[in-house]
């Protein structure tokens, strides 16, 4: 810290002498602007800058309108020959025969109509035409082109006159511009020993500012490096003890896992379904918590009966789990058509009695777990236990009219 102190006041002092050197070259660089002379020169450079915007403004607009008189001439010229053409030919559009029609082709006669009717558009002709007409519009539009003619020479010869003083004008202004660069290089040469000392001092004190600057650098990376290393111990530490919470969870997982398996594997033995596959008893997957029956899963299972009973011993492996571990499950358990697929032969009919004393049984024992059956058929040791009985003719929903 003592060192950061020392190397901050010495920076100051080096910046503020800087600022001070950069300071007397600036102002002797803006001398030469504040002489009389120079001051007066560059006044009429920026009136003949300005005069020069003007003239070439002014001969521009000159150039567009001397365009849209051309243009106006070519147009005018043209209509006096339409009307020219008119007045030599006594011919109009009136005067032309259609033979079809211009629109779909078809034949026209002049016989479709009367006398005093267009037969093309059948109406009655309203403008009439003569040569005294033809004659008057002629003359007032030779009249326009001979205004307009007249009119492109003035504005031709304006044109003329604005480039010669813009020529004139651009003369003046490069011989002002050569004196005043010849009077600020007179003055610049006068003062180079002393523009050039301050220039190296400058250099120098840039130069220790720069040094102290990146001393500065230094302890501030050092100063990062060392928050840096207290955050990521910080870190490291934090992650270690996610790092074994994480554990003791897992570990905690695989015991309540392993706990589910040891019910799961009781249950489905009470119930005595068939044997088969590579594993010598049932498991749980870690990854899905579906059951793997001796070492098939459960999707690969295609027996209905024996999916039954997986799924019967599963179901209830949960919920005596979460009992007894304390877990958070609702504890209510609906099973619908459990005899559906157990049949009457062979096993199946021991199975369904072996299932329905089970449910009996841990209904019984654990009053906390509520368990719902829908069946058909029900075994005789059930029937105290039905609350509820439907058939054809009493159902749960009756008709509008019982």
């Amino acid at each position: 810290m003592e060192n950061r102190v020392r190397i901050e006041h010495e920076l100051k002092e080096v910046e503020d002498e800087l600022g001070r050197v950069e300071g007397e070259v600036l102002a002797l660089a803006e001398v030469p602007r504040k002489t009389e002379d120079t001051a007066q020169l560059q006044s009429e450079i920026l009136e003949l800058e300005n005069l020069s915007a003007q003239l070439r403004a002014a001969i521009d607009a000159e150039k567009r309108s001397l365009s849209n008189l051309e243009e106006l001439a070519k147009q005018l010229e043209a209509q006096s020959g339409k009307l020219t053409r008119s007045v030599v030919s006594h011919k109009h559009l009136t005067d032309l025969e259609f033979v079809v029609c211009p629109r779909c082709g078809s034949e026209l006669a002049s016989s479709r109509q009367a006398e005093d009717a267009c037969y093309l558009c059948l109406q009655e002709p309203s403008l009439e035409f003569s040569r005294e007409i033809l004659i008057s519009e002629l003359g007032a539009v030779e009249q326009q082109l001979s205004e307009t003619q007249d009119l492109f020479r003035e504005r031709e010869a304006r044109t003329v006159v604005l480039e010669r003083q813009l020529e004139e004008s651009g003369g003046e202004l490069v011989k002002k511009r050569q004196d005043l660069d010849f009077q600020t290089k007179s003055y610049v040469s006068e003062q180079a020993a002393i523009i050039a000392a301050a220039s190296a001092q400058r250099a120098r004190l840039y130069a220790e500012s720069e040094k102290l600057k990146e001393y500065l650098n230094v302890l501030a990376k050092l100063d990062d490096a060392q928050l840096l290393e207290t955050q990521l111990k910080f870190e490291r530490d934090s992650l270690q003890q996610e790092l074994e919470a994480a554990l003791a969870e897992t570990a905690d997982s695989y015991h309540k896992v392993d706990h589910l398996k040891s019910r799961f594997n009781e249950i489905l033995e009470r119930l005595r379904p068939p044997k088969f596959g590579e594993k010598e008893s049932s498991d749980i997957d870690r990854n899905t918590y579906l059951p793997v029956y001796y070492g098939r899963p459960f999707a690969e299972v295609s027996s209905p009966g024996l999916a039954t009973l997986i799924n019967v011993s599963h179901a209830l492996a949960h919920h005596l789990t979460a009992y007894e571990l304390n877990l958070k499950l609702p504890q209510i358990l609906i099973i619908d058509g459990l005899s559906e697929h157990l049949g009457h032969e062979g096993l199946d009919p021991q199975r369904l009695e072996a299932i329905y004393d089970l449910l009996i049984e841990i209904s019984s024992t654990h009053a906390e777990i509520q368990v719902i059956v829908v069946d058909n058929e029900v075994p005789e040791r059930a029937r105290p236990y039905v609350r509820l009985e439907l058939s054809e003719d009493d159902r749960l929903i009756r008709s509008s009219q019982e």
